[in-house]
């Protein structure tokens, strides 16, 4: 492959007849290249019912023989799979043709660990869009099939079941070549074949996200109405932290210690050189594309840095150590996904003491000064963690005609509500041209942006530098007019490294001292990640003509609840919930934060984190509709959207050669190929790989980085989850039939099994744990294997064990239905104990306390 990126820019062909194309969003981005992007093919991922194998009989025999699956899939006859290597797979990534997962190691390590330690490591190669997705394509098959069960029927009080269960051998899972039934005993044969398998479905699928959902709304059900909804957003482009990871041999420019600077290729750019931000937008937007995998790194670092350090979170103990920057923290589960640019951001739902049930109950009081005292507190908390507003104060300052004593900020009011949602329209926004404000002496419109430049001329004119006045040609796609996209992008992502040196409190090594003024680039920072487009995007009208967002926002003086003061509270609705059987009817309201004048088009964000991070952030408080909006928004599928560019590129192709097609039917255009020539059957080609491509699942290299390095899970809780199985309760108690699980161990070199159901579990608890539901003990308590020794103990101790009991009964599961165990149970290899009837003993378990 070729080095220079630009080698492989496509040439873009355009027709003459430009009837029925689709509408172009942005010209001068889509006739851009952006670069080469991978696809994988998903004709080979793993199923939930049957993993990697082609039926589920096959899968429960690779189970019960504890065989690895077939890792890479690749196309031709050239090798079997097998016997192909990694690193001849990917001779780039092992120049030395060793190091791969098969390779024999004096530690034995798992190739679930090797594959996730390739992506830790510090070497480029392994950073690489195909690389990555390779790596993710073998560790999705791995862990399908490490995670694999199996489940049986099982009929209530059936002693001849866990008979039949026993007598099973790994033969009986055998199917011959000639399709005869190697077993003799017809009820052996119909457990083998009621047998069903399952495994753990990969992480960027609707099924991972359902699995998600469900966890989420249990998080809500023990611990109540979630208290924020937090989104923090990187942007791999504008960040420096990128190109650290791609390439770490080479330092970051430094000071010495005789202020002689000393420079490395790691250099932040001046803000004040237009040509030099732009050449290393172009070197950023150039790694981006390249490493994907140091995108996620990057990305892994700001979720590693919020959680141990902003939120001070302990996962031993399930809580945190101390208050963080969001208040007293209960619980969170972040869902990760990926947009359009193939860059990661991230839902936060979070619990905090200070907006807890009780909290929330306070602002309804009856008592109207306790519900007043209520709610200043919980405006003095918001205000303390959302901001609406630019942090530095703006200048009003114009040229008003009717005005002889200058002009005042108080002279300066916002249109009427009509115009702002006129703003919010899809076309009318047009009119507006984002002319929200006017002088109520003049009746001159304003843009809330021309105050933004206003304060930024103002403030650079104090340190004698004159702004020259912008090309309007060149100025039109521009944030701000005064400075160019890349200038406002470098001032951005190295805000972080001026304003947090530990060396010094004040930026004192920067060369122009205005840039050292934290009004400035605080405002050029919150401008550039803060700030929504007044004219909107394209993504802003996914569910309507109006912006979904709601900007702009019309200004408010304080932050308030705005409340639904219908007659006769028509619309309010219960709030159910578990920790009080009392009904509580709340009317639907929405939280106005503060917003200043010419803040209009300013995004609810955290400080902290905008500047910490250097990028978007959003924080959303509402009522019992805002938190099930945002739940089912957090846990939401994004294949639909993550395969629409591909498909969009799949329709482009078929309308273009329907149009070759018509063309050369009526003469407009000639023949150059003929009937031999493979042009057409190459598109055709083409065409069957970008549909096999996006077939099923689709994953981009950054989110497949991610995937590997949080065990193929996309979502992240705080708190473990125990399985609470209902509807086999249910099933025990009126004598229905039963998913039973099917284990395996083995004892003396063979493979025995055994019936496992959680229903009965509970049922024959130990004595300590009669008087606790069942729910309980699902979540406080869980079924561990003993040692050798404390088997052997225990079965000494116990004076009145019978060998002639039913000892199914004591055995521990999951339903099929749900969430898979970590541990695969079919690489158990644990000595358990048997008695006479080959019957597992319950001697061999016990039950610990989750802390």
């Amino acid at each position: 492959m070729p080095n220079n990126v630009d080698e492989l820019a496509p040439c873009i062909i355009t027709d003459g007849n430009q009837s029925g194309k689709d509408e172009e969003v942005d010209p001068d981005l889509e006739n851009t290249f952006g670069g080469v992007t991978y696809a994988f093919s998903s004709a080979q991922d793993p199923l939930e019912e049957s993993s990697v194998f082609q039926s589920s009989k096959k899968f429960a025999c690779a189970m019960v023989k504890q065989t690895n699956p077939v890792l890479l899939l690749h196309g031709g006859n050239h090798a079997r799979e097998h016997e192909v290597d990694l690193e001849a797979v990917l001779p780039f990534a092992f120049p030395y043709g060793m190091g791969g997962p098969n390779q024999k190691r004096p530690c034995n390590i798992s190739k679930k660990q090797i594959i996730k330690r390739y992506t830790r490591l510090a070497m480029p190669q392994f950073m690489t869009a195909e690389v990555i997705l390779i790596l993710h394509h073998i560790f999705s098959r791995q862990i399908s099939f490490d995670t694999g069960i199996m489940t049986c029927r099982k009929k209530h009080g059936s002693t001849d079941f866990t008979r039949q269960i026993n007598s099973l051998k790994a033969s009986d899972f055998e199917e011959r070549q000639d399709g005869s039934d190697p077993r003799s005993d017809h009820r052996v044969n119909s457990i083998v074949n009621s047998i069903t398998t399952s495994c753990k479905s990969l992480g960027h699928t609707a099924e991972a996200a359902g699995a998600a959902r469900q966890r989420q709304f249990a998080m809500i059900d023990y611990f109540g109405l979630n208290s924020l909804f937090l989104t923090i957003t990187p942007d791999d482009e504008c960040n420096f932290r990128v190109r650290l990871f791609a390439d770490p041999d080479n330092a970051v420019s430094r000071t010495s210690s005789n202020d002689t600077p000393v420079l490395r290729k790691h250099t932040l750019p001046d803000i004040w050189d237009r040509e030099q931000c732009k050449k290393d937008e172009e070197y950023r937007r150039h790694i981006r594309l390249k490493y994907p995998g140091a995108c996620s790194l990057m990305y892994q670092n700001v979720i590693s840095i919020f959680i141990d350090c902003l939120l001070k979170w302990n996962p031993d103990t399930q809580e945190c150590d101390g208050p963080s920057i969001l208040g007293d923290v209960i619980a969170f589960a972040p869902a990760h996904e990926e947009q359009a640019r193939y860059t990661l951001h991230s839902h936060w739902q979070v619990w905090v003491k200070q907006l807890c049930n009780s909290k929330r109950l306070g602002l309804w009081a009856s008592d109207p000064v306790e519900r007043e005292r209520n709610r200043e507190k919980f405006y003095e908390y918001v205000d303390s963690i959302m901001k609406a507003s630019y942090t530095t104060p703006l200048s009003f300052e114009h040229s008003c005609t009717e005005s002889t004593d200058g002009s005042d900020k108080r002279d300066i009011i916002h249109r009427d509500i009509q115009t702002f949602r006129d703003a919010r329209h899809e076309t009318l926004c047009f009119g507006t041209k984002g002319k929200l404000l006017q002088c109520r002496k003049c009746n001159t419109k304003f843009a809330p942006t021309e105050f933004v430049e206003n304060t930024l001329t103002e403030r650079l004119e104090s340190y004698g530098i004159t702004v020259d006045q912008p090309n309007p040609l060149t100025a039109k796609d521009r944030r701000l007019s005064m400075f160019s996209n890349a200038q406002l992008d470098a001032a951005a992502f190295s805000h972080v490294y001026d304003f947090y040196s530990e060396c010094s409190e004040q930026p004192d090594h920067l060369a122009n001292t205005h840039w050292g003024d934290e009004g400035i680039r605080t405002l050029m920072l919150q401008h550039r990640f803060e700030y929504h487009c007044m004219m909107h995007k394209h993504s802003c009208f996914k569910k309507g003509c109006e912006c979904r967002f709601l900007f702009p926002f019309i200004p408010s003086d304080k932050t308030f609840i705005d409340q639904d003061e219908s007659m006769g509270n028509a619309n309010s609705c219960p709030w159910h919930r578990l920790s009080d059987p009392h009904v509580q009817w709340i009317s639907p309201w929405m939280l106005v934060p503060k917003r200043d004048m010419g803040s209009e088009h300013v995004n609810s964000f955290y400080c902290a984190l905008s500047e910490l991070f250097n990028c978007n952030t959003n924080v959303q408080i509402g009522d019992v509709w805002q938190v099930y909006y945002s739940t089912l928004y957090g846990s939401k599928s994004t294949q639909k959207e993550d395969s629409e560019r591909v498909q969009r590129i799949m329709r482009s192709v078929v309308y273009r050669l329907s149009k070759i097609e018509e063309d050369i039917m009526m003469g407009r255009r000639s023949n150059k190929h003929g009937p031999e020539d493979s042009y057409t059957k190459g598109l055709c080609v083409m065409l069957s790989g970008l549909r096999a491509a996006t077939s099923r699942h689709v994953v981009s290299a950054t989110m497949a980085h991610l995937l590997i390095s949080l065990d193929g899970y996309r979502f992240q809780f705080s708190h473990r989850f125990g399985h609470l199985l209902v509807s086999q309760l249910e099933a025990t108690l009126e004598g229905h039939p039963t998913d039973c699980r099917i284990r395996s161990f083995k004892v003396d070199g063979q493979t025995h099994f055994y019936g496992d159901s959680a229903s009965e579990d509970y049922i024959y608890r130990p004595k300590c744990l009669e008087d606790k539901c069942a729910y309980y003990m699902s979540m406080w308590y869980k079924k561990i294997k003993k040692t050798n020794k404390e088997a052997r103990d225990s079965m000494i101790d116990n004076d009145e064990f019978s060998q002639e009991q039913d000892y199914d009964h004591y055995d521990y599961s999951f339903d099929d239905a749900e969430e898979n165990d970590e541990t695969s149970e079919h690489e158990e290899e644990e000595t358990a104990g048997l008695d006479e009837d080959n019957i597992p003993l319950y001697e061999d378990w016990k039950l610990e306390f989750i802390d």
